[in-house]
């Protein structure tokens, strides 16, 4: 017959008294983040597919189509399409006001900043297309962590999950 202390890892000795590394990050804080990324860029998918025809067919009606076609200005339209989207999900998962509009920041500055050097003919207008839509991703992945530890309060268009989550939180 063998006594459970004899078996390695059951002995009170066997157990390291300190631990040699730091817990990982609770796990629910990147998965919160990561949900939040991934729900912003569909927004922003959203808001190309559904408001750049919009925009494009009242361009049209209006006789704007040559102006609205110029790189310029088809990115800043192509980030208004987005930013509206974005800070409309925003707006309904209940962020603040400051939270939404850094990240509406960091979704034009990047065209802004491309825009310089497409102005002094040193970028093509695909370039700063192509190149505004790059860099947004790390931008916005910069505000949203910058906001990880703000949460979202409940909108208040829902009375009954503002109350539920108050309630959660004080118990």
């Amino acid at each position: 017959m063998t006594d459970a202390t004899t078996y390695p890892g059951t002995h009170p000795s066997d157990v390291p008294t300190h631990p040699d590394t730091r817990p990982p990050a609770p796990r629910p804080a990147r998965h919160r983040l990561l949900r939040h990324l991934i729900e912003m860029t569909l927004a922003m998918v959203a808001g190309m597919v559904l408001l750049g025809p919009v925009r494009h067919a009242l361009g049209g009606a209006l006789g704007l189509a040559g102006p609205l076609a110029r790189p310029e200005v088809a990115a800043l339209g192509m980030a208004t399409d987005m930013a509206v989207a974005m800070a409309a999900w925003m707006w309904h998962r209940g962020h603040g006001r400051r939270a939404t509009a850094e990240m509406v920041a960091a979704m034009y500055l990047p065209f802004l900043v491309l825009l310089v050097p497409f102005a002094a003919g040193l970028l093509g207008g695909e370039t700063v297309l192509l190149g505004g839509h790059l860099l947004m991703m790390p931008a916005m992945v910069l505000v949203a962590v910058r906001h990880r530890h703000d949460h979202p309060g409940p909108s208040r268009r829902y009375p009954v999950v503002a109350a539920l989550v108050a309630r959660r939180r004080r118990g």
